[in-house]
């Protein structure tokens, strides 16, 4: 637990074992508090060994955080939770991920606290996970205000809810001189890799880098041909963008993917299937290349073909798009007007806005 916990904190919590867009949410959303001057701190539902890549960037930008057993003397899960919050009387709890939302809503039931889900996925999960991911959902209601980052997500919601877009920070910065060729996710159905390998089949002179793990890498392995790197789970994904041209999202179902908003701020190329919010985001040919699964080949080829003058100018639209409407000086301010009113207005924490 970092410092002393002090109370009109608002708790972002969630449950966090690796590094990927819920995350990358989380840490952008707490920067853009603290820039508002709004104590905030991530609480993590459970510890886990290693830690979540989230701590040490969450340490990096001193930010705080606290693990819900050390906030309550050692007990964990709903008993854990209420007694934390009896003890330091945070202002609000903004729960992301179905396990701390389910929490953080029963917490809200039995203290009264004010309470605000984000739903972030959208995919049908299977198994255990499908019934929490249900009851989540079905729970929509017990929250204070509940948000979706895109119109799909928001769809499969149980009750109202409010939608933002995903947001990034935007720092412009030289592009890398490059040409290669990226796949940055969860190797799993829903981010169909498959067609991601194709592609390598189908441009054999150009260099494909694969960076994420997940189900299918063992099949990925088996099948990849020579000029596709597949580099595992990466914690750090800024590491990747100055090796990166073109980022391709080849997915069967998306929300608004933080990977797009990321590469795009980074300017690198997006190649995309026109599914979730994507649509709304790209602009094909002005800002990257958009299409169904089957046209991945000729978007990608139209992207490989730009001359140096067109690759500067979608480059910069692409920076542009991101910086004006997906980045946290236009979502977080949205974002505290919601916690206003899931609080009452007025109150001392939220004056300064």
């Amino acid at each position: 637990m970092r410092n002393e916990v002090m109370r009109n904190e608002v708790w972002i919590v969630a449950d966090c074992k690796t590094y990927g867009g819920i995350e990358s949410h989380l840490l952008q959303l707490m920067l853009g508090l603290k820039a508002l001057k709004i104590s905030v701190r991530l609480v993590l539902v459970a510890e886990y060994s290693p830690p979540s890549p989230l701590v040490e960037k969450v340490k990096r930008h001193q930010l705080e955080y606290s693990y819900i057993s050390q906030l309550a003397s050692g007990n964990i899960g709903l008993q854990g939770l209420r007694y934390a919050v009896t003890k330091y009387q945070p202002i609000l709890l903004h729960s992301h991920g179905y396990k701390a939302s389910i929490l953080c809503k029963l917490t809200r039931l039995l203290t009264g606290l004010p309470q605000i889900s984000t739903y972030h996925a959208g995919e049908t999960p299977k198994g255990k996970v499908w019934i929490y991911d249900f009851i989540d959902r079905f729970s929509t209601f017990l929250s204070s205000r509940s948000f979706a980052v895109s119109k799909p997500i928001q769809d499969k919601l149980w009750g109202k809810s409010i939608r933002f877009n995903n947001f990034v920070s935007c720092v412009d910065l030289e592009v890398g001189n490059t040409n290669r060729i990226a796949f940055v996710g969860r190797l799993s159905e829903e981010k169909a890799p498959e067609r991601f390998l194709a592609l390598a089949n189908q441009f054999p002179s150009q260099e494909f880098d694969c960076f994420g793990a997940g189900p299918l890498l063992d099949k990925l392995k088996s099948l990849k041909p020579s000029n596709l790197s597949l580099h595992g789970h990466v914690s750090d994904p800024e590491r990747i963008w100055n090796k990166t041209k073109i980022v391709v999202i080849c997915s069967k179902f998306e929300g608004l993917p933080m990977v797009a908003l990321e590469a795009m701020s980074k300017k690198c190329i997006v190649v995309c299937t026109a599914v979730g919010d994507l649509p709304s985001l790209i602009e094909n040919g002005e800002n990257g290349f958009i299409g169904n699964s089957k046209a991945l080949p000729q978007l990608l080829n139209q992207a490989l073909e730009l001359n140096e003058e067109e690759l500067k100018t979608l480059q910069n639209k692409a920076f542009n798009t991101v910086f004006k409407h997906y980045s946290p000086h236009v979502i977080v301010p949205k974002v505290v007007q919601q916690y206003q009113k899931a609080i009452g207005q007025g109150d001392s924490q939220f004056e300064n806005l």
